[in-house]
């Protein structure tokens, strides 16, 4: 078959799964909403969030095909086979994977922290503003905004380049197609139905992908020299590598590049998904923690799976031959099917299937963060506002996402120098956010956030039965809420990212020899210029792990040092209190927490209040919410 057969049978196939997606999604939510209409009042907050609904199999189903995007398909092959010592080889590979489906689990553990201090929480900017005050949230939420906005940038720019290089057409008209389908019935259905949704493109997803590993194990069938010719040799004085490896593979990944993926790839992608509204969402809309844990494990353990095994056909590929000099590097997993030609268009039916991978969970991950972007901007910008806001609001906010993505060219970058960017911003910020979930921590607080929480309960009571105090408290309960306010958040993150740019121009004005001369391709760094250094530090640092130690580092350090002036300002001068970095959770004596009205109980939806900050039941979570209001106001 030729490549114009190619092109009809992909966008045939492709428009038949497209409008089955959708139409099923406007068909579910239409008949939802008549059969629920006299039990749930589909207001904003059933819309953002769909409380309490979804059980344990629905949120596995939805954080698999929410998380996983069209960015699978090139991004774990051209970390791990890239060329010219860039490749991470196969301890990237280990890395990458397990990363990508372990902040899954730490989402649970963390949601449902936040959901027994807030029970009607909106989203986690809406837990920032009763946290840390409206300053920080409107810091969070931009924050939240931009590294969705990237990583749907990304899943645009993935898709298009597949149709545009690999299928030789339109790459606009793909996105264009997938991004006016999702946004449609996103906007009408809401949370739950992206939810519905993810579960049927879930299903299809692997049954597309177990054609893939079918054909793999079938059809590979290419000679793997042992060991690998040369495998991670240097690059000589020249800028060449060896000629029994002209191109510089690392397949074990024993390079600089491996190595630090194992700091790296954890890093990046823990502190991305914090700032990833999609996945918080599916905490609200559990059903009770037993089903959000279990739902977070299921969808962790198809992710990584899915993960490795396509950042594994990258390494078979370099390793076999697979990958020349003028192979597209998203293609690379496509190079080892066998389904690239010489020009990289497709040239076997096992083109196809991939292709319709690409498109379902491209469509799954895009309505996801369609509704991550939409419950960031209603619950800071338009809240308590009537649902057809929310509406409105995730139709303007990805109209000019789409645009963007579809211009012609795409955004001349690579998936992963569009995750480079937004993953280093999260890290500069991520441990001033994660430390509001948590009340007081101490040196086992890591490891606690991934464990049941009794779990955590009972170390700590045997902790203060068997250790002395000052070192129980080391270990577990350096209280933070009094001492860490707004303000603390904002200094540690702008101060982070300060520093972190500061290290980067310094870095690259003091290594220029050397990165001119491993980028001899790219003229932007032939030369000692600032911006240049800056789009160095931020975008092409190749995921060297000193970029996101820095910000990781200089955030705890600053947030350590907002702790200890705020203890002194309390132990010494008093009780400070800043305008609009205060918040109900460090200051209850400047926002009590009122009984709610009878026209309030009117107002709430099935499940529960929009309010902002609303009084639990009786129980435990009552008892934590009067502890936590009775703390000293101190903190800034």
């Amino acid at each position: 078959m030729d490549l114009s057969g190619y092109q009809a049978l992909v966008w045939s196939l492709t428009g038949v799964l497209l409008a089955a997606f959708a139409g099923f999604a406007m068909v579910y939510a239409w008949v939802r909403r008549r059969r629920l209409a006299g039990s749930i009042k589909f207001n904003q907050e059933e819309f953002i969030t769909a409380r309490r609904q979804v059980g344990a199999i629905r949120i596995g189903w939805s954080f698999f095909a929410g998380a996983l995007g069209a960015w699978v398909i090139s991004g774990p092959p051209s970390y791990t086979a890239s060329g010219y010592g860039y490749g991470a080889g196969a301890i990237g590979l280990v890395f990458y994977s397990l990363s990508s489906g372990l902040p899954v689990i730490m989402v649970a553990f963390a949601g449902d922290l936040i959901r027994r201090k807030v029970p009607h929480v909106l989203s986690l900017t809406d837990f920032m503003g009763w946290r840390f005050g409206y300053v920080a949230k409107s810091y969070v939420v931009l924050l939240c905004m931009f590294n969705m906005a990237i990583a749907t940038l990304a899943e645009y720019t993935t898709i298009g380049t597949l149709f545009g290089v690999y299928l030789g057409s339109k790459a606009y008209a793909i996105t264009i197609t997938v991004g006016l389908l999702t946004m449609v019935y996103t906007a009408y259905g809401g949370l739950f139905i992206s939810i519905i949704t993810d579960q049927v493109q879930g299903i299809a997803v692997c049954l597309l992908f177990t054609i893939c590993v079918i054909y793999m194990a079938a059809d590979f069938r290419h000679d793997l020299p042992k060991p690998f010719p040369g495998d991670c040799c240097s690059a000589g004085a020249d800028g060449s590598f060896c000629p029994e490896n002209p191109l510089g593979f690392c397949l074990s990944g024993k390079n600089t590049i491996g190595y630090s993926s194992i700091f790296v790839m954890p890093a990046s992608l823990f502190t991305a998904t914090v700032f990833s509204e999609a996945m918080w969402q599916r905490a609200w809309a559990s059903a009770d923690k037993r089903a959000l844990v279990r739902g977070s494990i299921l969808g962790c353990t198809g992710i990584v799976l899915v993960v490795f095994f396509v950042g594994l056909c990258g390494i078979l590929a370099a390793w076999a031959g697979l990958i020349t000099d003028s192979t597209d590097t998203n293609l690379y997993f496509l190079a080892a099917l066998g389904a690239v030609g010489a020009d990289n268009h497709i040239s076997k039916w096992i083109g196809v299937v991939v292709m319709l991978l690409a498109v379902g969970m491209n469509m799954s991950a895009i309505d996801s963060l369609q509704n991550g972007l939409g419950a960031a901007i209603s619950s800071h910008f338009l809240k308590g506002r009537p649902v057809m806001w929310t509406r409105a609001a995730v139709l303007l906010i990805n109209v000019p996402l789409i645009v963007l993505g579809a211009r012609p060219g795409g955004l001349d970058l690579k998936v992963l120098d569009l995750f480079l960017i937004a993953n280093m911003i999260c890290c500069t910020s991520a441990i001033p956010v994660l430390s509001g979930v948590l009340d007081s921590c101490g040196l086992l607080t890591p490891i606690f956030l991934f464990v049941p929480s009794t779990w955590h309960e009972r170390a700590k009571a045997a902790g203060a039965r068997r250790l002395p105090r000052r070192l129980y408290q080391a270990l577990y309960d350096v209280p933070l809420a009094p001492y860490l306010g707004g303000a603390s958040l904002v200094f540690s993150c702008v101060l982070s990212i300060f520093l972190t740019s500061v290290y980067g121009v310094s870095y690259y004005n003091s290594h220029f020899e050397s990165i001119a001369a491993a980028n001899a391709y790219l003229p932007k760094y032939q030369s000692k210029d600032f911006s240049n250094a800056m789009n160095f530090t931020w975008m092409g640092n190749g995921y060297q792990w000193q970029f996101f130690l820095v910000p990781l580092c200089v955030s705890l350090g600053a947030l350590m040092l907002c702790w200890v002036f705020n203890w002194t300002l309390q132990r010494f001068w008093g009780k400070p209190a800043v305008t609009g970095f205060t918040a109900p959770a460090t200051h209850p004596d400047l926002y009590p927490a009122a009984e709610p009205s009878e026209s309030d109980e009117e107002a709430k939806g099935s499940s529960g209040s929009a309010e902002f900050i609303a009084k639990p039941e009786d129980g435990p979570v009552a008892d934590e919410f009067v502890a936590m209001s009775v703390r000293p106001a101190t903190a800034v």
